[in-house]
């Protein structure tokens, strides 16, 4: 087993010999990525709650470490129990939303990295 030490793009090596000494030699590049994991995900809302109905609201995530981190945003409407997906997983860290009925709505943001670690955070949001 090897591990690489740093992320970079490193030539492999093999070599194959039978029981006559007969041997072949292959190689192959392979590329690792550098960078730390996902340890956290944060989001905000553009324009600040309150706000009133019809005024589209932007959502924007944020990690800490992570590559190739995606994004998906729920919305969760306690008047109406039910949680409406906003947007599925996704690169773009942002997400509009315009309510057209007023309440205390419930965002949930949850990152995955290209590893498969995943990190969530809430965030409440008042419409009036």
């Amino acid at each position: 087993m090897w591990i690489p030490p740093v992320g970079g793009s490193y030539l492999l090596a093999v070599t194959a010999q039978d029981i006559t000494g007969t041997s072949v030699n292959t190689t192959l590049w392979y590329t690792v990525l550098a960078g730390t994991p996902l340890t956290a995900v944060s989001v905000t809302a553009a324009p600040a709650s309150p706000q009133h109905i019809d005024t589209t609201i932007t959502f924007t995530a944020s990690t800490t470490g992570g590559l190739n981190v995606q994004y998906q945003f729920w919305l969760y409407n306690p008047g109406f129990a039910s949680w409406d997906l906003l947007q599925n997983y996704a690169m773009q860290a942002t997400c509009a939303w315009t309510p057209l009925i007023p309440g205390d709505y419930l965002l949930s943001v949850t990152a995955q990295d290209a590893g498969g670690t995943q990190e969530n955070t809430l965030l409440w949001y008042l419409v009036d």
